[in-house]
């Protein structure tokens, strides 16, 4: 198994457990969430967890912890077949349910009782359970080459193909009949504006995005395993390659769905530079231990697998330092200039910003790693070493330090203000002043505060490396330690003091008793 691979299966192992986690935690824990459409979300989310906690981590074990028997590669074969058409069919049934809402409106409460909900999900893990465990008994009981290959085809057409066809006739029914009500909405809006300004907004595009965005990406998953699974029966074996893909499209189809329920109210200008520092930290997580830890422990270290994890780490790390920079230029616009904030931030300027703040590390570190493996010189290499703690430790310093005082001394500015004025009026009548500006500011100075102290350990880390030519074990251990703590912080800052990610966390974990 090469390092790539295990990189990618258990970030999105890490992602399709955690996200689908989460959606059946919400929906057992929130009374109001337990609706119909949510039991088939949820059953969808039990499949899919399933799937992250069976295909990469039990393959893993058996590849690279414990001795591997061909009657344990089977086991965990069907095993993992199981959840994979387990997510399958349970998708069937939600999809199912969205259009017998959308085409047969006034007949959805009749049609879709508790007790028909109840059947369908019952069928949707039955049916999956009756063709894997027949295929086993007869595999183990008969060991035929020709079952194999029917069970194969059966299971091309039956979790494949007829998915496909019933997916798409669906959605096209679905999008024909919604885009058919928009027109006529449209119609009547028209009308009616003659007399009143009325406005309209299609109520239906976030449940025809979330479709949109399941389906297309099962067709695509489905389009490589159905690939994968005519392997087998055209050459009698499967390529590396190709089950390395196959094993993560299907953790991938496993992760995507529930990112599509993200909550709409999150999606704002400042939090997509929030979630672009994110997803470099999470990065961060992924390559920074476990890569070192996969590397020295369980496989077999080189010198180009070092070089290549090194690279790797410093993209990601060098890419949160540059989303931290967005982030805070982001926020000093917004308190600088914040009548001009709405002209300067635009969605286009955003998508710059961000794409600017993924692009610059990668130009960086993409040169710097063609000219080590061209050349392997020295000399070139403490060049980048001296351009990479410009570039990326001392601007982003001053340029973070520089922007908070300023950020702070209007913010000062404006409270002494308002303070003069509260005053002014309490002579009139009582008047409450709380400053409004306090979790922005904190969320600030402990953000910049630890990238400040961690940068300062990095850059000691740096010059070590440039004075004696070498780094020591201790010194190394401290400097990962600290490039971890630093990606570790910043969501912990969010979650405690940023206004609208808290309140959807306090949302999430609310208790019985406080509901």
């Amino acid at each position: 198994m090469t390092t790539w691979f295990w990189i990618l299966g258990w970030f999105l192992t890490i992602l399709t457990i955690t996200g689908n986690g989460l959606i059946i935690f919400l929906i057992c824990k929130r009374k109001q969430l337990r609706t119909k459409t949510n039991a088939f979300v949820a059953s969808l989310a039990v499949a899919d967890f399933c799937v992250g906690m069976t295909v990469v981590p039990v393959l893993f074990i058996f590849k690279e912890t414990v001795s591997e028997t061909e009657l344990s590669n089977k086991v965990q074969l069907y095993v993992r077949l199981f959840f994979v058409r387990a997510s399958v069919t349970n998708l069937c049934s939600l999809v199912l349910d969205r259009f017998v809402a959308v085409v047969k409106p006034f007949k959805y409460l009749t049609f879709m009782t508790r007790s028909r909900v109840i059947q369908i999900v019952f069928l949707s893990w039955a049916f999956p359970t009756i063709i894997i465990t027949v295929r086993a008994s007869l595999h183990f009981a008969f060991q035929e080459r020709h079952l194999d290959n029917i069970f194969h085809w059966l299971d091309a057409f039956n979790f494949k193909l007829v998915p496909c066809v019933m997916l798409v006739f669906c959605f096209a029914c679905m999008l024909t009949i919604i885009c058919k009500h928009h027109r006529k909405m449209r119609t009547l809006v028209k009308q009616i504006r003659s007399n009143a300004t009325v406005f309209f907004r299609p109520q239906d595009s976030a449940a025809v995005k979330i479709m949109a965005i399941v389906i297309v990406v099962f067709l695509l998953c489905s389009a490589i395993r159905f690939h994968c699974g005519l392997s087998p029966l055209s050459r009698g074996n499967i390529d590396c390659d190709n089950l390395h893909v196959k094993i993560l499209i299907t953790v991938l189809n496993s992760a995507v769905n529930p990112i599509a329920y993200a909550r709409k109210q999150l999606r704002t200008k400042t939090n997509a530079f929030v979630a672009s520092l994110a997803v470099a930290d999470f990065f961060v997580g992924m390559t920074v231990v476990p890569v070192l830890f996969i590397l020295k422990e369980i496989v077999s270290e080189t010198e180009l697998a070092d070089e290549v994890q090194l690279y790797v780490r410093l993209f990601f790390v060098r890419a949160s330092v540059t989303n931290l920079c967005s982030l805070v230029l982001d926020r000093f616009v917004a308190v600088v200039k914040q009548l001009k904030y709405l002209i300067f931030m635009t969605h286009g300027r955003v998508i710059q910003v961000v794409f600017l703040s993924w692009a610059f590390p990668a130009i960086f570190i993409t040169v710097r790693a063609y000219l080590y493996f061209a050349f392997q010189e020295r000399h070139l290499d403490n060049i980048f070493n001296w351009l990479d703690a410009f570039s990326f430790k001392l601007v982003p310093c001053v340029m973070l330090v520089f922007c908070f005082a300023y950020m702070l001394t209007i913010i000062c500015k404006h409270h002494r203000k308002m303070r003069t004025l509260v005053k002014q009026i309490r002579s009139n009548a009582p008047v409450f002043f709380r400053p409004q500006d306090s979790a922005a500011v904190k969320i600030m100075a402990i953000v910049i505060g630890v990238f400040l102290l961690c940068s300062a350990i990095r850059f000691h880390c740096g010059l070590s490396s440039l004075s004696r030519g070498n780094i020591d074990c201790d010194i190394l251990r401290v400097k990962i330690l600290v490039t971890i703590l630093n990606s570790a912080v910043n969501p912990i800052a969010y979650a405690v003091y940023k206004r609208d990610i808290k309140k959807e966390l306090k949302r999430m974990t609310r208790m019985n008793f406080s509901e």
